[in-house]
Parts: C-alpha cells; sequence; structure tokens
C-alpha cells in the first residue's frame, strides 16, 4: 500500500471515530446539552409559577374590589343625609327667635327625630334646650321633606357676639342605630344692625 493510500485509510479511520462520537454524544446527551435543557425547564418552571400566582392575585383582587364598591355604593345609598340651615326670624331684634329648617336629603325616611339647640349669647353660657315649643319632635320625614324648628327663646335682645349649635336626632331607615347631626353658627350684624346665624368655618 502507498504512502498516499495509507494516509487517506487513516483519515477515514479519525472521520468515521469522530462520527460515531458525535453520534454517541447524541445519543446520550453532552453535558453542555444537558445542562441547558435543564437550566431552561426551571426558568420555564418559575416562570409558569409566577404567572400562576399573578393570575390567583389578580381574580383575587377583582373580588375584593368588587366587594368594596358593592358595600361603599349601599352605604352612599342608604346612609341618612340632613341638612341643617337657619330659615328665618321671627323677631328681627331677637336672634334666638330664629327658625332652623332641617331637610332629609337621604333616598330614605327617616323617623323620631328630636331637636336641641345649645347656645351662649347675652346672659346665657352654654344654655341648652330641648323639646321646649318650637322643638317638638316628628315622627317621620319624607326624603326630600323638611321641618323648620327653633330654640325656643323669646325675649332675649343682644348687643353681643353669639355662638349656637343647632342639632337633630334621629332613627334612620335600614340602619341598625340611632343617629345625629348638628351645626354651629355664628350671630353676624348687617348693615341694618340685625343679628343673623351664619354657619361657623
Amino acid at each position: 500500500m502507498s504512502k498516499k493510500d495509507d494516509r487517506n485509510e487513516r483519515q477515514r479511520k479519525k472521520a468515521e471515530r469522530k462520527r460515531r462520537k458525535q453520534e454517541s454524544l447524541r445519543s446520550s446527551g453532552s453535558p453542555k446539552h444537558s445542562q441547558h435543557t435543564t437550566t431552561t425547564t426551571q426558568r420555564v418552571g418559575v416562570l409558569n409559577r409566577m404567572i400562576r400566582f399573578g393570575s390567583i392575585h389578580a381574580k383575587a383582587l377583582l373580588v375584593w374590589s368588587a366587594v368594596a364598591g358593592s358595600i361603599l355604593g349601599g352605604y352612599v345609598v342608604l346612609r341618612p343625609d340632613i341638612t341643617i340651615e337657619p330659615d328665618f326670624l321671627l323677631n328681627d331684634k331677637e336672634p334666638l327667635s330664629a327658625y332652623f329648617r332641617i331637610q332629609n336629603k337621604g333616598y330614605f325616611q327617616i323617623y323620631d327625630i328630636d331637636f336641641s339647640c345649645h347656645f351662649t349669647a347675652g346672659p346665657f353660657k352654654n344654655a341648652n334646650l330641648t323639646g321646649g315649643e318650637g322643638q317638638r319632635s316628628e315622627l317621620l320625614l319624607n326624603p326630600g321633606a323638611s321641618a323648620t324648628k327653633r330654640c325656643s327663646v323669646q325675649g332675649l335682645v343682644l348687643s353681643g357676639p353669639a355662638t349656637l349649635r343647632f342639632s337633630a336626632a334621629f332613627r334612620p331607615s335600614f340602619w341598625p342605630w340611632r343617629c345625629s347631626k348638628g351645626e354651629n353658627f355664628s350671630a353676624v350684624r348687617d348693615y341694618q344692625g340685625i343679628l343673623h346665624w351664619t354657619h361657623q368655618p
């Protein structure tokens, strides 16, 4: 055999051994390939767990948001709401003869409404009047309805500052407890020298 043939035979055998080695590696899996596959599988598993975790918490968040929205909406609809505003003076010279308008601004009736007047004016300090003339209780106020009540003080002419708190206590519809609402007012003199009740800031 010539040298050329011998060299060709060695190259052929070398190539054959290389081919067999590559086939053997492919069949058994090379360490690099196996490690890469394991890392990729782990990453996919972690990603899937994160997606499931996020999906579960997103659903829980939506459920709790819906529940909170329902509670808030129910509170807005059911909560009692009344306003207390100065209405008119029975006697321009007597600020405590003022009538106040109590109006039901809610969506449902309110019941058993009692009224009270707490004031400091003239010789009176922290005087409190409840259920007197002009403060008789109301059995109910329908939505949008109103009643006018006063402090039941007559013959008191004021020359100095005066403050007043007019309150209403009532039982709302669909509400488990009795509620109350009060507003604070100060006496302000107009250009004619007449004192009027205005909301305190």
